[in-house]
């Protein structure tokens, strides 16, 4: 009984960590869809730790951030351990704006010179890799555009 517990827990503890907060995402570039898995940042404290700690993340991974109604949000590599690119993406799901390679465990403050409402944060040279630039579209549940197909 004590080990059917035991399997019960443990299946328990991934359904919840698994998915639950995962969406997909695709940016258009002139070159095409590149399409990613992303965490979902809502909450306040998914929105302040991100992706802090992370030690490595896979190719076609990363997170999205919804900071709609956040007056003067800003982004930082505090205990981040890894480089990232950040696409500042508008309500229409247009990228407003592009910072490459954030230098992990950086304190300088990033913060975008033109209003947006999503920040995106893939691995460090995925925006140079896929020629993605200011003007290109995100589909994301966020957004109410994303087709699964």
């Amino acid at each position: 009984m004590k080990n059917i517990l035991k399997i019960f827990l443990v299946c328990l503890l991934i359904i919840s960590c698994k998915g639950k907060d995962e969406s997909n995402l695709a940016v258009v570039t002139e070159n095409g869809e590149v399409r990613f898995v992303v965490q979902n940042a809502q909450e306040p404290d998914e929105l302040m730790n991100g992706l802090m700690l992370v030690e490595n993340m896979p190719e076609n991974e990363g997170m999205i951030f919804d900071l709609s109604g956040i007056q003067g949000a800003a982004m930082w590599m505090k205990d981040t351990l890894i480089p990232l690119d950040m696409l500042f993406i508008d309500e229409n799901g247009s990228v407003v704006w592009i910072y490459e390679n954030a230098q992990p465990m950086s304190e300088d403050i990033i913060m975008s010179p033109v209003p947006f409402d999503l920040v995106l944060e893939l691995n460090g040279g995925q925006v140079q890799k896929h020629n993605i630039k200011i003007g290109d579209k995100i589909k994301h549940e966020f957004l109410n555009n994303f087709d699964k197909e």
